[in-house]
């Protein structure tokens, strides 16, 4: 069977490596990644990976099938805000959903930034990418995102997707991380769309 027609020739080389851990698979559209991983069957998760309980794969069979739309499986409702590594090769890119994730109601209040902060110093995050557009941020009560993530103590840098540059401003943001020995998380509003095309650049940049 042949890869989706929608899939990125620069994912092709994470299919091709021994001992795959990691699988970049589906897209929203031609350059809109999501990261999953392999099972010891060799089937292919297409959804964010499992921080809790993704393991090495010795060996194993991809199976993709063509389909005509994204391809998109459950989270798993035990990992918390959507985390996970962009590879298990890499300990420098994480993604995540965003604090509050999709409300149904009012606004997003402090207290949800800063129990979405406290979990990710425990993870040992130091920075975040916020890729969240401006009328994204109005989602969140004051003093807002950044300003709560400020006295988190984590360092937040704006990086909003639609602009022009952003790709490589995020490829220097996670370069600097790498050289200075630590670790950032970027995030949007779900953790697969816009953060999972930053994971993929990343990725393809270091292992491609």
């Amino acid at each position: 069977m042949k890869l989706l027609n929608q899939f990125s020739i620069q994912a092709a080389f994470l299919i091709s490596l021994p001992k795959v851990m990691f699988l970049t698979l589906a897209s929203r559209a031609s350059s809109a990644f999501s990261f999953g991983r392999l099972t010891t069957t060799g089937t292919a998760f297409l959804s964010r990976p499992n921080l809790s309980n993704y393991r090495t794969v010795a060996s194993a069979h991809t199976t993709i099938t063509e389909a005509d739309d994204t391809i998109i499986t459950p989270r798993d409702p035990n990992t918390l805000y959507n985390f996970g590594p962009a590879s298990s090769r890499d300990t420098v890119l994480f993604t995540c959903e965003r604090p509050g994730g999709e409300p149904e109601s009012g606004k997003i209040p402090a207290s949800a930034i800063e129990g979405w902060a406290e979990f990710m110093r425990k993870q040992g995050i130091d920075e975040v990418l916020v890729l969240l557009d401006d009328n994204e941020l109005e989602a969140y009560e004051d003093p807002g995102l950044v300003e709560t993530y400020k006295k988190c103590a984590l360092t937040a840098h704006r990086n909003p997707k639609g602009e022009v540059g952003a790709s490589t401003r995020a490829m220097a943001k996670v370069s600097n991380c790498q050289a200075d020995g630590k670790k950032i998380v970027a995030h949007c509003t779900h953790g697969q769309g816009r953060a999972g095309r930053v994971a993929a650049a990343w990725l393809t940049r270091g292992w491609g």
